[in-house]
């Protein structure tokens, strides 16, 4: 188990694995939000997306945590381990309900607050001072 794609639903856990196995394993993981969103969310265009992912993919070990089903096919083709975390909707909405602290009707802003958690400031169309007084 030197290649691992974790693949899942929002809010499933992908990246608490991915930091767990890191650890556990001593393989580096990379996340495809870090590494995919750009600031001002704006998303890496689809070409760049695949040269990012090839480069990932031809290293001898890494644990790779999202979804893109644009690179999907890159990442199953070079992995030796595929975990799906299949959790139901229920589960994830409570994670990130209980993540954000917020009710599930505000799951958007829970999202926004979570990429600011995962990727560091960026502007979205929340004002910053709202998603603050929620935290």
């Amino acid at each position: 188990m030197k290649r691992v794609l974790l693949i899942g639903s929002g809010g499933a856990g992908k990246s608490t694995l991915a930091r767990k196995m890191s650890k556990q394993l001593n393989i580096t993981a990379f996340h495809l939000d870090k590494l995919l969103w750009k600031p001002n969310w704006q998303m890496t265009p689809k070409p760049e997306q695949a040269i990012i992912v090839h480069n990932l993919v031809r290293q001898d070990s890494w644990i790779i945590d999202g979804n893109y089903n644009g690179t999907l096919d890159i990442r199953v083709a070079a992995a030796d381990t595929i975990v799906f975390l299949d959790r139901s909707r229920y589960v994830s909405i409570k994670f990130l309900n209980v993540f954000c602290s917020i009710e599930v009707p505000h799951v958007q802003i829970c999202k926004t607050i979570a990429r600011k958690k995962l990727i560091g400031s960026s502007s979205s169309g929340f004002g910053t001072s709202q998603i603050n007084k929620k935290l």
